[in-house]
């Protein structure tokens, strides 16, 4: 295995560089320098799969085939009969955000927790997820180090009370209101200093009221951060009452729930406790709902017994909780669900079926959705087909090279775009190579990054920048398409 180490810019070779190839499932790594051309070779390599990153002083370290490091590293498959050459390593000059952490009267908040973030997406809906974390110093000064460009956001917290918010640049608890600090390549974003006041997190109290028994009551934050998730507590069995402590400020969805029949309403947690919060849990309504195979399904030998489907309010806010139901041994079957909109997805199904149709009357569930009132009609009409066919190919750059590691995601095109179960994603192989092995007949847009976090294909804001840039592909039951695809910078 040979190649070299370029920096990414001057496109220049990087001498004295450490380059390490690592063994899948060994703690312990090949490593080698680059020359004075920054070239490296490996030489009588075991057969197997292995890693190849790049570490340099003042660089972000360079996993080869990786373009965040929230992406999984490439795998390299070595066999004696192929050797790997031609390797480029490019590496980035790191950039770094600092500043002070003092109290409210000014002084110097040592041994502070200091935290970067960066935004993603989950379920294709914004989320903050944890790039690093420092402490600040006796001075209250902290650094956080060798960061790739990008956009961050920074937040404080001090180590002995938990139970305080955190604070985010500039001076807020809500993470909506954070401010975003840009990095360019190598560069340096000082001053970036913190106020912190401590604000306790503060507590959500009220009542549910219900028909049913063991009533819980669950809060999902709109907005995803990571160690600030889901909360749920029990709901006091005489009286109703329930106390969500330890939330910080920001926009939530309460769900309560109770013998498997939910109801949800926002909360708005800001600077105050949140007392005497109200929700009624009603009455279900009952409909009946019918699995049916068609015949590419009756012939791979599904059993209807095994599929579980999911019933979950229609909303833009991951994590919220689900409802499922299935046959079982008796089909059709009966659901239980509060009178509200839901989503409805296969949650237990083969990984060779998909669900072909669900309709209620004249009404398409999977396009429109499944409203329930009282007035609500059955049967559900659920059918299950296994017709799938597959997609592969490979994803070039615009020089027409290979492009390993990249995401290809597959979106479905028009009015299917909130179906979620038909959206997919795989990486393109050490050759570029990608394959989707099951889809659902049906138009689809096939697109490539070169950078991208994961799910944002799902987000419509986010896609709006790539209208167009997509590859158009039509998929028949039981075909097998191969186009070529080239990512999008």
């Amino acid at each position: 295995m040979e190649g070299v180490v370029l920096r990414s810019v001057a496109n220049s070779p990087m001498p004295g560089v450490s380059v390490q190839l690592q063994p899948a499932g060994r703690s312990e790594a090949y490593e080698v320098q680059t020359g004075n051309d920054g070239r490296f070779q490996f030489r009588n390599i075991p057969n197997g799969n292995y890693t190849l990153v790049a570490v340099g002083s003042g660089y972000v370290r360079a996993d080869y085939g990786r373009r965040r490091t929230s992406d999984p590293p490439l795998i390299l498959a070595v066999d004696p009969n192929r050797p790997i050459r031609s390797i480029e390593i490019h590496m980035i000059s790191s950039g770094a955000i600092f500043g002070r952490v003092t109290d409210a009267e000014g002084e110097p908040v040592a041994a502070a927790i200091v935290r970067a973030w960066q935004e993603t997406f989950v379920e294709g809906q914004r989320a903050l997820r944890l790039v690093t974390t420092v402490s600040t110093d006796d001075m209250g000064d902290y650094r956080l180090f060798s960061l790739a460009p990008g956009n961050y956001y920074v937040s404080t917290v001090i180590r002995t009370t938990d139970n305080n918010a955190p604070f985010f640049y500039p001076n807020v608890t809500d993470v909506r209101a954070a401010g975003r600090i840009t990095l360019a390549e190598g560069s340096m974003a000082g001053g970036i200093n913190i106020t912190y006041r401590p604000e306790p997190r503060r507590e959500i109290r009220g009542t549910i009221s219900s028909p049913y028994s063991g009533a819980t009551a669950q809060l999902t934050p709109r907005i995803p951060v990571a160690n600030e998730g889901t909360l749920a507590v029990p709901v006091d069995s005489r009286t109703g009452q329930f106390s969500i402590a330890q939330v910080s400020p920001g926009s939530y969805i309460l769900t309560a729930m109770s013998d498997g029949v939910s109801t949800q309403t926002s909360v708005e947690v800001g600077n105050a406790r949140v007392l005497d919060v109200r929700v009624a849990i009603p009455s279900a309504v009952e409909i009946r709902a019918h699995v049916s195979l068609d015949a590419s399904a009756a012939s791979s030998g599904i059993d209807i017994s095994d599929l579980r489907f999911a019933f979950r309010w229609d909303s833009d806010v991951p994590g919220l909780p689900e409802v499922t139901y299935g046959p079982g041994k008796d089909n059709p079957f009966t659901i239980h669900l509060a009178p509200s909109d839901y989503r409805m997805r296969a949650v237990v199904i083969p990984p060779n079926a998909y669900v072909q149709s669900i309709r209620l009357g004249n009404i398409d569930v999977l396009i429109d959705g499944l409203h329930l009132d009282s007035s609500v009609q059955g049967p559900l009409e659920i059918v299950v087909a296994a017709d799938m066919g597959t997609l592969e190919g490979v994803v070039e750059n615009a020089q027409q090279h290979v492009e390993p590691n990249v995401v290809v995601a597959l979106v479905p095109a028009g009015g299917r775009l909130r179906r979620v179960d038909l959206y997919q994603n795989v990486r393109a192989d050490q050759e570029g190579h990608f394959q989707f092995e099951h889809v659902p007949p049906g138009d689809y847009f096939v697109y490539s990054w070169e950078d991208v976090e994961p799910t944002a294909w799902m987000n419509s804001n986010f896609m709006k920048d790539y209208e167009g840039l997509g590859k158009p592909v039509h998929i028949d039951a039981g075909s097998r398409r191969t186009i070529p695809i080239e990512a999008i910078p």
